[in-house]
């Protein structure tokens, strides 16, 4: 019976840390200090009482009600919440900084508590890069470089480290105005997506993450059909006048 509850008790330990391995945050914007955090799992995650830690300054228990600017913090599955750590602090991220996501409950310095991680412009931080390495889920002294574009994860939700992150930036694009009123639906998509916005748009490219265009519309920019793309992350980069904005675009 000992032998029976002890495997019991594993089962449900290791199912509830795959259900939480697939929170991860999947954009962090280091000017606007938003944070977009999505579900990989297939099921439903409440996330309302996560928290995150940034250089050791940390959000508590309950915060992400406050914080939150997009989406459902109830997180259903593939979905996205985005919350925003300058409500909290009073600013945006440092330049060089870690991010941890932790569930609701436990030590900041425990690994069995953090979620998910990444950091980035330096060589060394005075963060919890050591939580994230005894995790298994960061290699110590790894960093995103800086270039100034926000921060995206390129995973599929169960990869981790710096490999699997880049910045927005790799499309070339100086400057870059995001188009807050933009909605791309559905996201993730597989045979086609819609554009909702009230601004006009002039063109709609679609680029890979090496950064190279691989479909240009000039047409029907609303109703946009990508079943000839690949499975993965793409950029889709908008433009109206001489402004340029962008979205990310799962294709699965």
């Amino acid at each position: 019976m000992k032998k029976i509850t002890f495997l019991l008790a594993l089962g449900l330990f290791f199912f509830a840390n795959q259900a939480t391995a697939q929170i991860r945050i999947i954009k962090a914007d280091t000017s606007s200090g938003e944070v977009t955090i999505k579900n990989f799992s297939g099921a439903t995650v409440d996330i309302t009482n996560y928290r995150l830690c940034a250089r050791q300054t940390y959000t508590t228990s309950g915060d992400f009600t406050g914080l939150l600017v997009s989406g459902n913090l109830n997180l259903a599955s593939n979905a996205e919440v985005t919350v925003d750590w300058n409500t909290l602090t009073g600013g945006p991220f440092q330049s060089v900084s870690d991010l941890g996501l932790y569930l609701a409950a436990g030590a900041f310095s425990s690994a069995a508590t953090m979620v998910d991680f990444t950091q980035w412009g330096g060589t060394s931080v005075p963060g919890r890069e050591s939580v994230a390495v005894t995790k298994g889920i960061w290699t110590a002294g790894q960093f995103i470089i800086v270039d100034g574009s926000p921060f995206v994860y390129t995973g599929d939700g169960l990869q981790n480290g710096n490999s699997f992150w880049t910045t927005e930036d790799v499309l070339g694009i100086k400057n870059n105005v995001l188009f807050k009123d933009i909605k791309v639906h559905p996201n993730p998509t597989s045979n086609q997506f819609t554009i909702t916005t009230s601004t006009i748009l002039s063109s709609v490219k679609i680029i890979n993450l090496t950064g190279q265009l691989v479909k240009e519309i000039n047409h029907d920019l609303h109703n946009i059909d990508i079943s000839d793309l690949s499975n993965g992350l793409y950029f889709i980069e908008l433009t109206s006048d001489n402004q340029k904005g962008v979205k990310r675009l799962v294709i699965q």
